[in-house]
């Protein structure tokens, strides 16, 4: 794998490092590491403090280009992951792109396919979000075969609220690294209207758009991969 990159692999809501298993092989064909480090998503009082530092953790001791790719979610701490470990690019797939001061419940405020989600997912006594498994097949599995679906549902996590509601800080963006932003044309959660806009307006870049819903890294790892 010489002359390869590495990609750190940080999951979205719900999700955690096994949803990356059919991802990593692929790019590994392609002459690539990866590493999906593990997170707090359980965790009801995990914030975005506890979020970076798992994946800086988890990419301990990495040398040479990394590119992290930060999944729905996931986006609202990228780029303070970023700046823990020295990332060389950040790409924020199908997911939140943050905002100096604003909590991520507020950025996404008017991404009305997440909201629509959120008001039908369920609140366990932790106050941690559930999806449930059918809503789960329809917002989250769309596009992938009946046995990763029903895997990828069995491997669901209650998600902890705190990384939602805080404030990104000010001088959280690591400068000089650059960014790319990935949407797929029949995501259910971010709504490729609103993903366009924001890749537009906040990264200053033009979306690249693939096909499917909002998993890609279940439904298409090889075209994920290549992109």
């Amino acid at each position: 794998m010489t002359g390869g990159a590495t990609f750190g692999l940080i999951a979205g809501g719900c999700h955690n490092a096994w949803c990356w298993d059919k991802l990593i092989p692929e790019l590994s064909r392609r002459g690539h590491r990866a590493i999906a480090p593990t997170l707090p998503t359980d965790d009801p009082k995990a914030g975005l403090e506890e979020y970076a530092s798992a994946v800086a953790a988890g990419l301990a001791g990495v040398s040479g280009p990394l590119i992290l790719v930060g999944h729905s979610m996931a986006g609202y701490y990228l780029p303070l992951a970023a700046g823990r470990v020295g990332a060389s690019r950040m790409v924020f797939l199908g997911a939140i792109v943050p905002k100096e001061g604003l909590a991520g419940w507020e950025v996404a405020a008017d991404n009305a396919y997440a909201n629509a989600a959120g008001g039908r997912s369920k609140v366990d006594g932790e106050g941690r979000l559930v999806v449930p498994p059918d809503l789960a097949q329809e917002i989250l599995f769309a596009d992938a075969d009946p046995d990763s679906a029903q895997w990828a549902k069995s491997h669901l996590q209650a998600q902890g609220s705190g990384p939602m509601m805080e404030a990104f800080p000010a001088g959280g963006w690591p400068a000089g690294v650059p960014s790319s932003y990935i949407l797929m044309t029949d995501d259910r959660i971010t709504e490729p209207a609103w993903a366009r806009r924001i890749a537009r307006e906040q990264l200053g870049t033009t979306a690249i758009e693939l096909p499917g819903s909002h998993s890609p890294f279940l439904s298409r790892p090889g075209l994920l991969a290549d992109t």
